[in-house]
Order: C-alpha cells, then sequence, then structure tokens
C-alpha cells in the first residue's frame, strides 16, 4: 500500500511538473512572438523606406 502512495505522489509531481513547464512554454512563445512582430514591423518599414527611395528615380 506504501508503494502504491508513494507512486501516486510521484505521479503527481510530474503532473504539476509537467503542466508548470508547458506554462513556461507558452509564455516564451508568446514573447518570441511579440519579438517577431516588432522585427517584422522594422523590417517592413525599412523595405517601405527603400522602396520609396528606389522609386524616386523613376518619375523623373
Amino acid at each position: 500500500m506504501e508503494a502504491i502512495k508513494k507512486k501516486m505522489q510521484m505521479l503527481k509531481l510530474d503532473k504539476e511538473n509537467a503542466i508548470d513547464r508547458a506554462e513556461q512554454a507558452e509564455a516564451d512563445k508568446k514573447q518570441a512572438e511579440e519579438r517577431s512582430k516588432q522585427v517584422g514591423w522594422l523590417k517592413g518599414s525599412r523595405d517601405d523606406t527603400e522602396g520609396s527611395m528606389s522609386y524616386g528615380g523613376d518619375w523623373g
């Protein structure tokens, strides 16, 4: 009976640790997505600037 209790406690701890890791992974994912959006925005704005400069010479 004691071995079963010990095994159940170990399973409970394993489950709690897995949940904690999953929650941390989700938080890390959200942070990475935010950084990706910021980098994409910066890259997009740089591309727009370069594009307008390159088209400037075509008008005249």
